[in-house]
């Protein structure tokens, strides 16, 4: 009797050997290695460091839970150099569910330039199956990050360009003004290699301007000053466009990086006559000498012209007119086609013509007087300046009293 107990028992202990090696078996064949998906993002940049965060999720397609230990992160170069490492506390991952493991970490990359940036993760992943079977796996990853991306979280500068022209001198039109540049990153930024260009808006180059280089401290301002002239055919235009174009450079987590940007802004060119007018007013004066001839009345007529500018002005489409005044009403007599002159600056000229004025269109009937009670001279002309589209219509009269010559 003892003896069949013992063989029950054997074949009882066979059984359970087979079932459990089974079970082994069909677990061992089921299962499934978990899915590991890593990403790094930039927190923070600033001139010392970087700040990034690492995450990384973990899907585990097994009915039975996993142990994440021991993860670390080794960041080296290309050549081995290594320049941060990183520890993520692991934990267990249920049957059929994902996990995500996150840790920051500052790094200085001591002027590593933008190149590929070797990210080796190891660690243990343990495998329990309801506490009786236990298996520790370890698991090397390499992620290779670009660094380059960091260029897209540098923010580049805000730029507002205010210009005036603030008169018309010898060498051109005076432009007056700055570059407002403001930092909104946690670094300091160099401004260098500022070049404006101004051009009209039919892409003529009237002018080029080198700004001085200068630092923009973290989240601030730094002004630019801008000071020099623009060709006189800019006054053609009515508008122009201001190009500007620098260089960004930033020294971040102990490397430096440059990056180009460009701005452009418009800007209303102003009337001549404003800009004629800035620091003086032009003045004007009519004379008149008169001879009595036999045919009419010989007048040789002045216009005396003063230019406050500071350049040469052109007087053109010069015309005299005489007309008579008889009781408030006014009748051309002649008119008489004047010379095109230049009037140099801070200068005064004087402007002539001779004209002939027939007796016979002197003498009226019929309104109770024979002579009109004035003589009304007219000068009309433009002028501008010389090379420029743009003028000043201006219309000059002088009267003259005729009981003079009764």
């Amino acid at each position: 009797m003892k003896s069949n107990k013992g063989v029950l028992i054997i074949i009882i202990l066979i059984i359970l050997n087979l079932l459990f090696g089974g079970v082994l078996f069909y677990i061992i064949t089921v299962i499934e290695a978990p899915d590991i998906d890593t990403s790094i993002k930039i927190l923070e940049l600033n001139e010392e460091e970087i700040i990034i965060e690492i995450r990384i999720n973990i899907n585990n397609p097994n009915f039975f839970s996993i142990i994440i230990e021991d993860f670390q992160i080794e960041c080296t170069t290309e050549e081995g150099l290594e320049f941060g490492n990183m520890q993520i506390i692991g934990g267990e991952v249920a049957g059929s569910s994902n996990s995500t493991f996150i840790n920051n970490g500052n790094f200085s990359f001591n002027n590593y330039d933008f190149e590929p940036i070797i990210n080796k993760i190891s660690g243990k992943i343990g495998f329990n199956f309801f506490g009786i079977i236990h298996k520790i796996v370890p698991i090397n990853i390499t992620i290779i990050s670009q660094l380059g991306d960091i260029i897209s979280n540098i923010t580049p500068p805000d730029i507002n360009i205010n210009i005036e022209i603030s008169e018309v001198v010898e060498n051109g039109i005076s432009l007056l003004g700055e570059i407002i540049v403001f930092n909104p990153n946690n670094f300091q930024i160099l401004m260098d290699d500022i070049l404006l260009n101004v051009e009209t808006e039919l892409n003529k180059n009237v002018g080029n301007f080198e700004i001085i280089s200068g630092n923009i401290n973290p989240n601030s301002y730094n002004n630019f000053s801008i000071n020099g002239n623009l060709s006189y055919e800019t006054l053609n235009a009515d508008k122009i466009k201001i190009n500007l174009k620098a260089k960004v450079g930033a020294n971040i987590a102990g490397f430096k990086k440059i990056i180009n940007i460009s701005s452009t802004t418009k800007f209303d060119i102003p009337d001549i006559q404003e800009l004629l007018l800035i620091n003086g007013t032009m003045d004007f004066s009519i004379s008149g000498e008169f001879k009595l001839k036999i045919d009419g009345i010989l007048t040789n007529v002045g216009l005396i012209v003063y230019n406050p500018s500071e350049i040469p002005l052109q007087a053109t489409n010069l015309v005299c007119i005489v007309s008579k005044v008889t009781n408030n009403e006014t009748e051309i007599l002649v008119k008489n086609n004047m010379k095109e002159s230049t009037i140099p600056s801070k200068n005064e000229v004087v402007l002539t013509t001779e004209i002939k004025i027939p007796y016979i269109t002197l003498i009226k009937f019929g309104n109770g007087k024979i002579f009109p009670d004035w003589l009304l001279i007219t000068i009309e002309g433009d002028f501008s300046i010389e090379g420029t589209n743009q003028s000043i219509p201006l219309s000059f009269n002088g009267y003259i009293d005729l009981n003079l010559f009764q």
